[in-house]
């Protein structure tokens, strides 16, 4: 079976995401900090991701004839690209509270901001889980499509199949020519 590229596009996409997923800081408590670095690098890698879903949207959008698999893929591209700038939202969220314990760690022992590091941790927490949850979406969401691009075109190959036998005929046809057709033969005998 061949896959449109479409699909091969948007799969390639989830599979990046999915590194991505994995590449996140673990929700699990205990909690440990991410590294500032780890966390720096991914925004990185996000915002070329954003910047590559958006060429792939106006790619496929733009491209002639339009097609409804054309139109599937830029949608999808264009829904993970939102997805996308919530993921750096989380990650500028995760790197804002880096700083901020970084920054209260010489006071961590004063009451007040004991309480305030424990709101920071939920905080954290949270900003992981919207990160994990979009990231989720967005790969649910590009292999859904690809499955429904990929269908659309065996649905288009065997429409172009039934349209080409149908037009053509059968391929090996047991049926007299039109003259041989046309001409009575009687080959029973007539009795006086």
């Amino acid at each position: 079976m061949i896959v449109p590229s479409q699909s091969q596009a948007l799969d390639h996409l989830a599979d990046r995401l999915a590194a991505q997923r994995t590449a996140l800081p673990s929700a699990a408590i205990p909690f440990q900090l991410p590294e500032s670095a780890a966390v720096d690098r991914q925004l990185r890698e996000v915002g070329h991701l954003i910047v590559e879903t958006s060429t792939s949207f106006q790619s496929w959008i733009t491209t002639e004839p339009p097609s409804e698999s054309n139109a599937r893929a830029a949608s999808a591209f264009a829904a993970a690209t939102d997805n996308l700038g919530q993921v750096v939202s989380a990650l500028g969220s995760i790197a804002s509270m880096n700083a901020y314990f970084a920054r209260t760690e010489v006071f961590r022992e004063r009451p007040d901001v004991a309480a305030s590091r424990k709101t920071a941790l939920r905080v954290l927490d949270l900003a992981v889980s919207n990160a994990q949850e979009e990231l989720d979406e967005a790969i649910g969401n590009l292999r859904a499509e690809s499955g429904a691009i990929t269908r659309l075109a065996e649905i288009s190959r065997l429409d172009a199949a039934l349209t080409r036998t149908t037009v053509a005929g059968p391929a090996t046809s047991h049926a007299l020519p039109p003259a041989q057709a046309a001409a009575p033969t009687s080959t029973a005998r007539k009795s006086r």
